[in-house]
């Protein structure tokens, strides 16, 4: 059994992205175990502050422990994830909201246990990323957003995953969906390259075979034939169409989506 590697992959993104693409292709390397949404992460930084700082869950010694779990948490994640699957040498989480402004903080603690830990961030026209939204609902048939929450959940996981992206140099990467689906070949390698792993034939077998044929990996799908079409267009009328650009036009211009 190889040794597993030090320190994680995280993927993450405003949701509807593509990170469940993505997660899928780097899947396709026999070496390689992203958990879907695991979002073990999250649970570890709140574990670590925000239980410990409740006098009723965790009283005295509380400093001491802290220091503590900072030198045991990251083995037994890292454990945890051989336990899963033992074959594979390189791990992690593929999670949305590791993006949202209320867990980023999960990802400063990662990049403090894990100093070689990477991090893949895979952005979406803000357009098709709120129509995708507005069409997903929960299983009893509840929206999943209102118009509002679609548009804040876009800006603010596509500026909060970037910011961080940005003020953490040498970690990070970043890619468009747009340019993952028009050439899925050619962007997996360069996230290979970045992740210092050659591609396997399996992840070029598993590319081609998508843009034969796309698999839905994520519900609710458009018309799988024809993915770069927006539906934007179909699922706003014209005034909500207005309001739209209004609620995000800047952060369209901001990531080249104008």
């Amino acid at each position: 059994m190889e040794e597993i590697a030090p320190s994680p992959i995280v993927v993450f993104g405003a949701p509807r992205s593509g990170t469940t693409y993505l997660n899928a292709i780097l899947n396709a390397h026999p070496d390689v175990f992203i958990t879907h949404e695991t979002r073990i992460f999250v649970w570890a930084e709140r574990t670590r502050t925000e239980l410990l700082e409740r006098p009723q869950v965790f009283r005295s010694h509380r400093d001491t422990f802290q220091e503590y779990l900072d030198t045991q948490l990251p083995t037994l994640i890292q454990g945890f994830y051989r336990h899963l699957r033992p074959q594979a040498r390189y791990w992690g989480d593929k999670n949305p909201h590791y993006a949202s402004p209320s867990n980023i903080a999960s990802m400063d603690l990662v990049h403090e246990w894990f100093p070689t830990a990477r991090f893949i961030h895979i952005m979406r026209d803000g357009r098709d990323v709120v129509a995708s939204l507005l069409r997903k609902s929960t299983p009893d048939g509840t929206e999943w957003a209102s118009f509002e929450q679609a548009h804040e959940v876009w800006t603010g996981h596509i500026s909060t995953a970037a910011d961080w992206i940005a003020g953490h140099p040498g970690v990070g990467y970043e890619l468009r969906y747009e340019d993952l689906i028009a050439d899925d070949v050619e962007v997996a390698a360069a996230v290979f390259e970045f992740l210092g792993l050659d591609m396997p034939e399996s992840v070029r077998t598993f590319c081609l075979e998508q843009r034969e044929e796309r698999t839905p990996m994520s519900g609710p799908t458009r018309d799988l034939a024809d993915v770069a079409r927006s539906e934007w267009a179909d699922v706003l009328d014209g005034e909500e169409q207005k309001l739209s650009l209004e609620l995000f036009g800047d952060h369209l211009t901001r990531f080249g989506y104008a």
